[in-house]
């Protein structure tokens, strides 16, 4: 296809109709049309009668790549089913031609609160050493408590929740290795459990690093870091230093997403550039956070502290 003139984009549900033929069943895929984008005013449209928490975004670009996307801010099983995008242009010889892709969307329940009761359950056990240490116990006693706590937290619940890369200029990092459906905030926390923050990404080193090391090697579409500008629209701010960000490697049209995308966030569909995304409930494909730990002893970016510490 040497031009392209418009994207389409449809949804089946998962159980087909069936058809009887020759007494044999077959499945045929009853799809719907959602939206469209066409290459001559580059505007989305869509069926008005579907439901308002659903979002859509789309460009036609030659120079770059062009897509058609959708965002559910509340979604639910009624979601789940085979969508199918269909592109319409011309070939090198003039003549029409189309092609479509499809994809299968299953509902799946992550079990977010137990994640969460976990970690509650971490910070309490902290709490209740320190308790116990003002008390009556020794300091020996502490220490050696502390140790075994320590030892719990980095090898088992870190080990089953991140990928952790060697250090980069006296940092760890470390990638969630699942899908969790959580909010910006409450990535915070979970950072914070293990002595670290949402990433804060300063240099186009730094960048280039994680990209090549942490970004490309996952399979996620979207990794969020530390940066956002939920206070002040355009004013990037680091959550955790509360410092001004410093680098930016924006992709094509980006950001574009206004009050409703704040946090940053890099796109695997986009070279890995960097995106603002929503920093509420992450639905939309497979998203990840990166945390980063700074080592005791050295200089850090700040004089920062855990939340949890």
């Amino acid at each position: 296809m040497s031009y392209l003139i418009s994207l389409s984009l449809y949804f089946a549900k998962n159980k087909p109709e069936t058809e009887q033929i020759n007494n044999l069943e077959s499945h045929k895929l009853v799809f719907s049309y959602l939206a469209s984008i066409n290459s001559f005013d580059s505007i989305v449209n869509f069926e008005t009668d579907q439901t308002s928490s659903v979002k859509y975004f789309g460009q036609i670009n030659r120079s770059n790549a062009s897509f058609l996307r959708l965002i559910w801010e509340y979604p639910d099983s009624r979601q789940a089913g085979v969508y199918k995008c269909e592109a319409n242009g011309i070939n090198v010889i003039g003549k029409p031609v189309s092609l479509t892709a499809e994809s299968s969307v299953t509902a799946v329940d992550p079990d977010t609160k137990r994640l969460i009761t976990e970690l509650q359950k971490l910070s309490r056990m902290v709490e209740g050493i320190q308790l116990r240490v003002n008390s009556s116990e020794t300091r020996i006693e502490f220490l050696e408590s502390e140790s075994q706590l320590k030892f719990f937290r980095q090898q088992a619940v870190e080990e089953a929740l991140f990928v952790v890369i060697p250090e980069f200029q006296g940092r760890k990092y470390m990638l969630t290795k699942n899908r969790l459906l959580m909010t910006a905030d409450q990535a915070v926390m979970l950072c914070g459990m293990f002595d670290g923050y949402l990433a804060e990404i300063d240099t186009e080193a730094e960048y280039n690093y994680l990209r090549d090391h942490m970004f490309k090697p996952s399979s996620f579409d979207y990794v969020v870091t530390g940066a956002t500008d939920e206070k002040n629209e355009g004013v990037w701010i680091n959550r955790c230093s509360q410092s001004r960000a410093t680098f930016f490697n924006w992709g094509i049209q980006q950001p574009q997403g206004g009050r409703l995308e704040n946090c940053q966030s890099f796109a695997r569909y986009d070279s890995w550039l960097q995106h603002d995304f929503r920093c509420s409930v992450v639905t939309e494909g497979q998203v990840g956070f990166l945390c980063e730990v700074e080592n005791y002893g050295l200089i850090g970016k700040t004089n920062q502290t855990s939340l949890y510490k």
